[in-house]
């Protein structure tokens, strides 16, 4: 049975991943510190996903993300993780990575029934330029 809950939790995830990602492609390899305005600006967001303000959210998109996840389809996105992840609760923690020319800020984030990280990717202006979410990864197993 838990098994079951598992694989229905993560097909919301998938398709999050599947419709960000398939645009754009990432590997986190490389840990740095934590740029405070990143770490501010991707919280910030999250809270505008919880709050259901997806079109400020999207405001803060690059051109191609932009022209790649509309708000509609954001709000869309959203509504399925907390359909199987369950009601937004809080962030608890944020991480930074840098990769290439991109930094990359989870938001690890606290749902009624589940953990997940929101990878929030920016360009080098600050703009968000990919959207991914994953299952938390517990403090001290980050890649």
């Amino acid at each position: 049975m838990m098994h079951h809950r598992k694989r229905f939790l993560m097909a919301p995830f998938c398709v999050a991943f599947l419709t960000v990602s398939c645009v754009f492609g990432w590997d986190a390899t490389a840990d740095t510190a934590n740029p405070p305005s990143l770490a501010v600006a991707a919280t910030a967001f999250v809270t505008q996903l919880a709050e259901g303000d997806f079109e400020d959210a999207t405001k803060t998109f690059d051109e191609p993300m932009s022209g790649a996840l509309k708000p509609a389809q954001l709000k869309t996105i959203w509504e399925s993780i907390t359909q199987a992840a369950g009601e937004f609760e809080r962030s608890t923690a944020v991480r930074h990575q840098s990769v290439d020319a991109y930094d990359i800020v989870f938001v690890t984030c606290k749902f009624a029934s589940a953990s997940l990280d929101t990878k929030v990717v920016f360009d080098q202006r600050g703009r968000i330029t990919g959207l991914v979410f994953v299952p938390a990864t517990p403090p001290g197993q980050y890649t």
